[in-house]
Formats: C-alpha cells, sequence, structure tokens
C-alpha cells in the first residue's frame, strides 16, 4: 500500500486506501460503530460504507477502508469517517478531501493546477495562509496583490522550485505539507477550530515534528503547559505552549527560533494570577 498525499487519484492510481486512528473510547468491553459517508463537492451523498460494528479493543482503535475511485465521476470528493460510542452515544466526524481525474496526469504541475483550480476563493486563501509559513515576506506580499490566475500560477511555480527531489513526478514539498497538514487537523482539532488553524497546528506544519514533546498537567498552581523541543540546529530550539482555558487550546507563549517571539519570563504566564507575564 503506497502512501499518496497528494490526495489526487485516477488511471494510475485508482485505489483509496483510508487509515484512521480512534481515541477517547470508553475501555468498558463494548462496541463501537463506524460509518464511511462519500460526498460530492456540492455536499451531494454519493454512497456510505456501514454501518461497521466493532468490538471495543481498548480507549483507542484503528479503522482501515479500501475504495476503487475508477467507478466516480471526475472532480472533488469528500470522505468523512463517522464513529459512535454505543455505549456513551459520543460521536465525532473527521472529513478528508481528495481528487478523482480521468485522464492520465504524470506531472505535479497539471495535478496542482488542478486542485487549485477546484478552490473556492476563500479555500485558496486559506491554502496561501498556510503556505506563507515558507515564504518570505516579499513573495507573500507579491502573491496577495495578485489576481487569482496569477496566484495559481505563482503558487505552480513555488512548488515546482522547492521539489525535494526532481527525478520522480512527485512533488516531496508538497507532499510534506500535506502530511503534516493532515497531522496538525487530526492532533489539534477542536470544536471550533482546525488544527491546521491552532499555534500548535502552525508550528507543525512549518517545522516538522518536534524530536520530544514534554508535557506539563495542570494543577492549583499552574497552567498545564508543554514544551516542544526541536534538535535540528547546532543549538536546538524550543517552543512553549499553554494552556490557560483548560479547553485544549494551546497558545504559544514563547520560542527560540530565530524567526519566532521570545518571552523570557514565560514561567511567569504559566503560574495561575501572576501580573508579570511579557519581556521581550
Amino acid at each position: 500500500m503506497t502512501p499518496n498525499p497528494s490526495g489526487v487519484f485516477g488511471l494510475g492510481r485508482p485505489m483509496l486506501y483510508a487509515y484512521s486512528e480512534i481515541y477517547g473510547l470508553q475501555d468498558d468491553g463494548g462496541t463501537y460503530t463506524a460509518n464511511y459517508i462519500l460526498f460530492e463537492r456540492s455536499g451531494k451523498e454519493v454512497f456510505r460504507r456501514g454501518p461497521f460494528v466493532r468490538k471495543k479493543p481498548g480507549e483507542s482503535s484503528v479503522e482501515t477502508l479500501g475504495i476503487n475511485v475508477m467507478g466516480l465521476l471526475a472532480g472533488r470528493y469528500r470522505l468523512r469517517l463517522e464513529v459512535i460510542d454505543d455505549q456513551s452515544d459520543q460521536r465525532t466526524f473527521i472529513d478528508r478531501e481528495f481528487f478523482v481525474v480521468k485522464e492520465q496526469l504524470t506531472d505535479f504541475k497539471n495535478n496542482f493546477t488542478m486542485i487549485l483550480d477546484a478552490m473556492e476563493n476563500d479555500e485558496l486563501r486559506d491554502f496561501i495562509d498556510i503556505v506563507g509559513y515558507f515564504m518570505s515576506e516579499s513573495e507573500f506580499q507579491t502573491l496577495m496583490k495578485a489576481n487569482r490566475g496569477d496566484r495559481i500560477v505563482q503558487l505552480v511555480d513555488f512548488f515546482e522550485k522547492r521539489d525535494l527531489d526532481r527525478k520522480t513526478n512527485e512533488n516531496e514539498f508538497y507532499n510534506q505539507i500535506n502530511t503534516r497538514l493532515a497531522l496538525a487537523d487530526q492532533q489539534f482539532s477542536t470544536r471550533n477550530f482546525s488544527g491546521r488553524k491552532t499555534d500548535r497546528g502552525r508550528v507543525l506544519i512549518r517545522y516538522g515534528r518536534p524530536n520530544d514533546i514534554e508535557p506539563y498537567p495542570a494543577n492549583e498552581d499552574r497552567f498545564s503547559y508543554e514544551i516542544w523541543h526541536y534538535d535540528d540546529s547546532d543549538d536546538g530550539f524550543i517552543f512553549i505552549f499553554i494552556n490557560k482555558n483548560g479547553a485544549g487550546m494551546f497558545e504559544q507563549i514563547h520560542s527560540t527560533h530565530p524567526d519566532e517571539f521570545r518571552n523570557y519570563r514565560w514561567q511567569d504566564m504559566v503560574v495561575r494570577g501572576s501580573t508579570n507575564l511579557i519581556d521581550f
């Protein structure tokens, strides 16, 4: 089974394989129900697979599904996995988009142009905001001043120049970002925000997985916080995230990375009731 981070399927890649990890199940020896629902771009339901009733192996489980997409019309689709804990009736779902093409597209430029063309204006802007993490200020400003057509051309050119391996038909830089986006959404999404729009999601997308994470649970004296360690440079660097409201929304309050803001009094910010908070 070969991963396909590009999300484009067709003659050369007719099989879509979905792999999902489920957490937060009640470890009570009961069951959970999984449903897969496929939607067109318009939101119209194409088909369902399920219900699949599974015995809970514990507090977590794994779901897999294979779909041959060649029976679908060319276009943009959204696959949803819906999970229901049958004992607690807790429900959750996750969506992933993909594209189906009917012609044999062998190069990244055509695939990527098709993906960008299919985006609504607000979706394209959200994608540009993500790509902006990797751009210089002048590159980002030039892109923002362009019209839609020129933006697409500039985005394709930006990714082609940063391809990590020109010998393949894939664009490893694009695949890397896509993989990080999916991971950020999976790990950090809340009821109100997608994971990619959180502080931890931004850092994960920009810098990749940290080498180590130190979690510090909340107690009566402090808020919960995390220290992310990156060892990719000679000195390494860290990020500090704090969860002040207890709702799982961690905010970045300090980093030693040269391109990020620093707050040398970040230790005061994790103390409940502290008023001595910021020193740049």
